[in-house]
C-alpha cells in the first residue's frame, strides 16, 4: 500500500554539495523550484533521484529562510506559481542549483493550480521545509517582490491601516479648517506673499513674477543678440588679420586702432599727411592713391622675368627713328607682364660682367637692344611698338636668353 507521508528528503547530490560547501568556505545556491505531477500518481521519492518524474511548471525560488532560534538547521524554501500558469496536478517537487543539480526531492500534497481559464486569479505559494547538517552554507534570499502572510497577518495590519486613515482624516480637517481661516498677503521684494505672474518682458514691476514664457522670451532675445555680435566679431576678424573671433570687443576695438595708427604712420613716411583717428575708409582711400614721386602714376611692379630666343615671337611694328610708323613688322622675340593695371612705363634690364640686354617700353613704343662689356657702349638698338591685350602688354626684347629685371608702373 502507498505510503502517503509527505516529506522532503535531500538528495545525495545535495548532501554532497553542502559537505564540500562546508569544507571549502563556499555557498549552496538553491536556484530552481520544479513541480511535478508524478505522472499521474504519488510514488516515494528517495536520495539518488536526479530529476522529477514529470516535471510540468520550474520558476526561480523566491524565499530561501531557516527556522529560526528554534530550529536553526531547518530550510524553507518558498516559491510562487503566478495566476497565469496553471492547469496541472501538484504531487511532486524538486530543488536545484545553477547546474541543475537536484539538491532536495520531496513527495508533496497533490494539489491542483487553475489557470484563469478556469475562472480563478489565484496565485499557489509552494513552500519545501527539510533539515541539513549545516544551514550556514546555505545562500540564504528573500525576493522583496514576492511575500507571505498569515490571514491574521492580513487582518491585523488591516486594522492598522484603518486606524491611521481615521487619524490622518482628522488631521486633513483640521489644516483644512486653519488653511480657510488663512489670509495671505501680496507679496513684495521684502515680504512674502501671493504674487502676480506677467508674460511680458519690458515690465518693471516689482510685485509681480515673470512666467516661464517671460523668461524664455527673454533668454532668446539675450542668445539672439549674443549670436548677432559673435557673428560681428567673426566678420571683423575675417577683415583684420590680427583679430580673432575669439577677442573681446575691446580687444578688438584696440587692435583695428593700433592697425589705424600704422597706416596713418607709414602714409606720413610717404609724405601723405594721415592721422591714426581718420576713418578706416579715409586711410585705404589715401594708401590706394598713393602717387610714384616723378613717376606720375599710381602703383607699380617689380620682378623677374625669364625670356628665351627659342620661345614663341610675335609680329611688331618697325619705327623709325623719329618713332614714325615704317610700315612693315618683325618676328621678335618677347616677354609678358599680365598686371592688376596698364602699365605706362615697363623697364627690363639683364647686366653682367660681359654683356647685357634692355628693353625699355612706353604706351606706344619700345627701345631694346644688347650691350657689350659694361661701359663700353651698346652694340645694337632697335625701335618697335608695343602690343597690348588688356592689361597685359607684350614686350620686344634682342633675341639673347637671360633672365630680365623688370619694374612696371602706371
Amino acid at each position: 500500500m502507498m505510503n502517503l507521508d509527505i516529506y522532503t528528503l535531500v538528495t545525495n547530490i545535495g548532501k554532497a554539495k553542502i559537505a564540500n560547501a562546508t569544507v571549502t568556505g563556499s555557498k549552496v545556491d538553491f536556484l530552481k523550484l520544479k513541480v511535478g505531477d508524478g505522472n499521474g500518481a504519488y510514488y516515494e521519492p528517495n536520495e539518488n533521484q536526479t530529476d522529477l518524474m514529470h516535471t510540468v511548471w520550474s520558476g526561480n525560488v523566491n524565499n530561501v529562510l531557516t527556522g529560526g532560534e528554534n530550529n536553526p538547521n531547518w530550510i524553507i524554501v518558498q516559491t510562487m506559481i503566478p495566476p497565469a500558469e496553471g492547469g496541472f496536478y501538484i504531487r511532486e517537487a524538486g530543488i536545484f542549483d545553477n547546474d541543475n543539480n537536484l539538491l532536495a526531492i520531496s513527495k508533496y500534497p497533490e494539489s491542483y493550480k487553475p489557470t484563469m481559464d478556469d475562472g480563478s486569479t489565484d496565485d499557489l505559494t509552494v513552500e519545501l521545509i527539510f533539515e541539513v547538517s549545516n544551514s550556514s552554507v546555505i545562500n540564504l534570499k528573500i525576493d522583496p517582490l514576492v511575500t507571505t502572510a498569515s490571514i491574521k497577518d492580513l487582518k491585523n495590519l488591516e486594522t492598522k491601516i484603518n486606524q491611521k486613515i481615521d487619524v490622518i482624516t482628522e488631521q486633513m480637517k483640521e489644516i483644512a479648517n486653519k488653511v480657510d481661516n488663512i489670509k495671505i498677503a501680496d507679496g513684495t521684494t521684502t515680504t512674502k506673499g501671493i504674487v502676480k505672474l506677467n508674460n511680458a518682458t519690458n515690465s518693471t514691476s516689482q510685485t509681480e513674477a515673470a512666467t516661464p514664457l517671460a523668461v524664455k522670451t527673454a533668454m532668446d532675445k539675450a542668445n539672439e543678440a549674443f549670436q548677432y555680435a559673435s557673428n560681428g566679431k567673426n566678420l571683423i576678424a575675417g577683415k583684420v588679420g590680427n583679430v580673432t573671433g575669439n577677442n573681446t570687443h575691446a580687444e578688438i576695438a584696440n587692435r583695428i586702432q593700433t592697425d589705424k595708427n600704422t597706416a596713418a604712420s607709414n602714409l606720413n613716411s610717404k609724405g601723405v599727411n594721415a592721422n591714426g583717428n581718420e576713418a578706416l575708409a579715409s586711410l585705404v582711400s589715401k594708401i590706394a592713391n598713393i602717387s610714384i614721386s616723378g613717376m606720375g602714376g599710381k602703383r607699380f611692379v617689380a620682378g623677374k622675368v625669364i625670356c628665351s630666343p627659342d620661345g614663341d615671337t610675335k609680329k611688331f611694328k618697325n619705327l623709325g627713328r623719329d618713332l614714325s610708323d615704317r610700315g612693315s613688322t618683325s618676328n621678335i622675340n618677347y616677354f609678358k607682364l599680365n598686371l592688376e593695371f596698364k602699365p605706362s612705363h615697363v623697364f627690363a634690364y639683364n647686366a653682367s660682367f660681359d654683356s647685357f640686354t634692355f628693353s625699355c617700353s612706353t604706351d606706344n613704343w619700345t627701345v631694346l637692344g644688347e650691350g657689350g662689356v659694361i661701359g663700353l657702349g651698346s652694340k645694337h638698338a632697335y625701335l618697335a611698338g608695343n602690343i597690348f591685350e588688356g592689361n597685359t602688354i607684350y614686350i620686344p626684347i634682342f633675341q639673347i636668353s637671360k633672365e630680365l629685371n623688370y619694374i612696371a608702373y602706371e
